[in-house]
């Protein structure tokens, strides 16, 4: 009754045949249920949209069919109340009709976002997968996420993601031009920003197919590289102890070229990292730091190798 009592306010408001108590009724009954005001001023701004205008001039119609036989029945009524009484059914439906479409669009055509800049963060999704997120990373899903379908948009950066499974359910990542569809694992995504993208699976499988419809199946322990300014996807033989270690902080070397060191330290501390001279860069290093700072890591590198390290801003420089 409450609902009803809203709509009947709003349709004498829109028809121009409210007075300022009713007017001030509404103001109150909107004070006590904020809930309905979204869907009220989401009406406002669709109902001069050509479909909610065919929608609402449809209702009309059926409401004029099924009125007229009753008032060829009944006694003469003032033809301001006839028009009063048409202009709030028609505005009621036009209001039903355009509060139903809206809503249908806004669940299917929005999606959420979460960003991130310089922290990481997690977001735990209505199915139970989670979803891990690196440094300036962003990351969307769909409002009716889970209901017949399980889709997100890496738009820039890099998450992991642990999936729930669900058999008739498959969980698909947009990246770029690939799609990476699973049913239930575990996998991290690093969208860069030239448009390339890696994938690391580290439980289970997942498929990878670009725009070209070119596919790859991985499983667990294998990495792949594709690019939409390429047509294929191709597998990845480096090693992977660093793929994760923006997830666990913890970054290991193993006889590793400072040309490879200065790429991990670069995504690891989202830096830019350069290596000047050839010599420097075929330098090998041999270390693990768990969770250390910038400026320990560089010095235990710097002594290790001999080798002397620039920094100015967000840039670093290796050189002799």
């Amino acid at each position: 009754m409450l609902t009803k009592n809203i709509w009947e306010l709003v349709a004498r408001i829109q028809s121009g045949e409210a007075s300022e108590a009713e007017e001030q009724e509404l103001q109150a009954l909107l004070g006590q249920h904020p809930e309905l005001l979204k869907t009220i001023l989401v009406v406002d701004a669709l109902q001069l949209a050509p479909e909610m205008e065919a929608a609402a001039d449809e209702m009309r119609t059926h409401s004029w069919q099924q009125l007229q036989p009753q008032l060829d029945e009944a006694p003469p009524v003032p033809r301001n109340n006839i028009r009063r009484l048409l202009i709030r059914t028609g505005w009621a439906a036009a209001i039903l009709v355009a509060g139903l479409l809206s809503y249908n669009w806004w669940q299917h055509n929005t999606w959420k976002t979460l960003a991130t800049t310089n922290a990481k963060d997690s977001l735990l999704l209505p199915d139970g997968s989670r979803v891990f997120l690196n440094a300036n990373t962003t990351l969307r899903y769909a409002r009716n996420y889970g209901q017949g379908s399980r889709e997100l948009m890496l738009e820039s950066g890099e998450a992991y993601f642990e999936v729930a499974p669900q058999q008739n359910n498959p969980f698909t990542v947009h990246a770029a031009a690939v799609d990476i569809k699973v049913l239930g694992t575990a996998f991290n995504v690093h969208r860069l920003a030239n448009g390339q993208v890696d994938i690391f699976v580290t439980s289970g499988s997942v498929k990878a197919e670009n725009k070209s419809g070119k596919s790859m199946l991985l499983h667990a322990g294998a990495q792949a590289t594709t690019s939409d300014k390429t047509p294929d996807i191709k597998p990845v033989a480096t090693s992977s102890d660093n793929v994760l270690a923006w997830k666990t902080n913890r970054l290991v070397f193993h006889q590793m070229p400072l040309s490879e060191v200065a790429v991990v330290l670069a995504n690891y501390y989202q830096l830019d990292v350069v290596v000047t001279d050839s010599v420097v860069s075929h330098k090998v290093l041999q270390a693990t730091f768990n969770n250390k700072p910038l400026d320990e890591v560089l010095d235990v590198i710097g002594k290790a190798l001999n080798v002397n390290i620039t920094k100015k801003h967000k840039t670093l420089e290796f050189h002799q």
